[in-house]
């Protein structure tokens, strides 16, 4: 374990000078945790392992204010995941002898609730859990991915209280219940279990469950819950994203993509004093703007259409250049999560006319697998290509591409789970790794027997 630490000293002229110090930590075992117990209020604990599995075998307990965030330059994701306990990630308790008005900021880490030990596969419940006495506290994340939960990612109960609740630039993926879930059963103190409520270019995708509820505190009076949710993509929830039953908000719903694959149906739900407008649903889908919610502009409703995404079962929600999302926002430009590029059709369907724009390498699907699995490539330029499989030791297990020369195009390969010797491997952690004209790209995908 290695960790290192900086001191940065900020000067406030001519009050007082402000000492913060960034703790650097490379991937491994608990070495979170143990950066964290010798940090101090207003410290920035730094992931610097690029693609690192930094595992820990208990809840983070956060004191104080604190910020996580991946070091600068780095090529993937920094990963956090949780491997002896099945609970949480983040654990929130006012018990702990802090003071209120203390806040977690997260920046560019994927929070993995798979849980691997041995051969034995699992998945931690949440990633945040909020105990009844925590008041005031602000949470933010920017640029994160959470993933792969059993049940939600974060479920306060209906006694706690946030100042404030912020996500922008996330994606959550493949959740086990309700995402984010601030829905009071009558507990609590008003406007709610949240003051202020913001999600902004955020990506849901296959959601068992809600993928947003935020209520306010059962019959209350004003004040409301504040509410911002803006350039937002849902495909596959499997119910209502914004179900607020009895309850009040405040704010604005705008410039949202709603889209389901199956008949079952979902939708989106604005209750008193929301605004809603510039949103595309799909076929299986429904908004309703509910007992005093108004419309921003009627005429912004695009209403049981398909927004021609790339490849949606496989989680690549681009847009097609012809989709009816494109340039349809308040603010002229495309509905949903505006990290989502667009890819022009003659691209796509046509390789031979328009070479891809840049080399990628997308996430498998399905993630985990089992017995098999397809991985997805792109190639912008001719090239030789090489793809390997290795273990979780660095061992190289499988190869599944080794071209002398491939031309820029979109690719698609399949691996079966076995070894160069044609053995079926153990179930896992596995890295592929795609190599093409001096560049490299890296995912990690989960076997799972």
């Amino acid at each position: 374990m290695k960790i290192r630490t900086v001191v940065l000293m900020l000067l406030l002229v001519p009050v007082f000078v402000f000492s913060q110090t960034v703790h650097q930590v490379e991937a491994g075992k608990n070495v979170i945790s143990a950066a964290l117990a010798g940090a101090a209020e207003g410290d920035i604990i730094e992931l610097t392992t690029s693609g690192g599995v930094y595992q820990e075998s208990d809840a983070l307990r956060i004191t104080f204010g604190v910020t996580f965030r991946a070091a600068e330059g780095l090529a993937e994701k920094p990963v956090v995941v949780n491997v002896d306990t099945l609970k949480t990630v983040f654990y929130i308790s006012e018990d702990l002898g802090f003071a209120d008005n203390w806040w977690l900021k997260l920046d560019g880490i994927r929070f993995d609730a798979m849980n691997i030990v041995g051969t034995d596969t699992t998945k931690v419940r949440n990633i945040f859990a909020v105990e009844e006495t925590a008041t005031d506290y602000s949470l933010s994340a920017n640029d994160c991915v959470f993933e792969n939960t059993a049940d939600k990612v974060m479920v306060p109960s209906e006694t706690s209280q946030a100042d404030s609740v912020m996500f922008t630039n996330c994606l959550f993926q493949h959740i086990g219940s309700n995402a984010l879930f601030f829905r009071v059963w009558g507990g609590g103190a008003a406007p709610g279990s949240v003051r202020y409520f913001h999600i902004e270019d955020c990506t849901f995708f296959d959601i068992n469950g809600l993928s947003f509820d935020v209520s306010a505190h059962n019959n209350a009076a004003p004040p409301y819950p504040q509410i911002f949710i803006n350039h937002v993509t849902i495909y596959k929830q499997y119910m209502n994203a914004w179900w607020n039953s009895n309850v009040k908000g405040e704010g604005v719903v705008k410039n949202v993509i709603l889209h389901m694959p199956e008949e079952n149906g979902t939708g989106l739900r604005g209750f008193i004093g929301i605004q809603m407008g510039h949103c595309l649903y799909g076929p299986n889908c429904m908004i309703e703007i509910k007992d005093g919610s108004t419309e921003i502009d009627s005429a912004s409703f695009i209403s049981l259409t398909d927004p021609l995404f790339v490849d949606a079962a496989n989680g690549d929600l681009r847009l097609y250049s012809n989709s009816p999302a494109i340039g349809a926002a308040d603010d002229g430009g495309n509905l949903g999560d505006r990290n989502w590029d667009v890819v022009e059709n003659t691209a796509v369907e046509k390789n031979t006319f328009a070479a891809p724009a840049e080399f990628s390498l997308q996430q498998n699907y399905p993630n985990p697998f089992n017995p098999s699995t397809q991985i997805a490539y792109t190639l912008d330029r001719t090239s030789a290509v090489h793809m390997d499989v290795y273990d979780a030791l660095g061992r190289r297990v499988a190869s599944l591409v080794n071209a002398e020369q491939q031309a820029a195009g979109h690719y698609s390969v399949e691996w079966n789970g076995t070894d160069m010797n044609g053995n079926s491997v153990s179930s896992g952690v596995y890295f592929t790794r795609l190599q093409s004209n001096g560049q490299v790209k890296i995912i990690k995908m989960v076997l799972m027997k």
